[in-house]
């Protein structure tokens, strides 16, 4: 277990220690009773399953928050832009060769001849 993993339990098993489940549903808690008393690795497996949802939630957030903010950005990009300022308008696209154009590369290397 990495330092970070300690903490990380540590926190949850704190906050799971002073939580309190007031108004447990009977029926559900003698079906977790009775789960539990079949699997006897069902709280180390609940635990782990919880922190881990736990972190793929954090890490959604975060993803959510960061293309949030690229939206935002391309957002606030495109209301300052002009809209005859695009140069890409009827039909100019600057990734296509002018018809007729020279090729931009070098002509090959000849040997002069002897």
């Amino acid at each position: 277990m990495t330092p970070q993993d300690m903490q990380a339990l540590e926190t949850f098993l704190s906050q799971l220690v002073q939580a309190r489940a007031d108004g447990k549903d009977p029926q559900a808690a003698a079906m977790i009773a009775d789960a539990a008393a079949r699997q006897p690795d069902a709280a180390y497996l609940l635990v782990q399953r919880a922190m881990l949802l736990d972190r793929a939630l954090v890490n959604a957030q975060a993803q959510i928050a960061s293309l949030q903010q690229q939206v935002q950005q391309m957002q606030q990009g495109q209301g300052s832009r002009s809209f005859i300022d695009d140069a890409n308008a009827w039909g100019n696209h600057p990734n296509r060769p002018m018809p007729g154009a020279a090729p931009s590369a070098p002509p090959p290397y000849q040997a002069a001849p002897q």
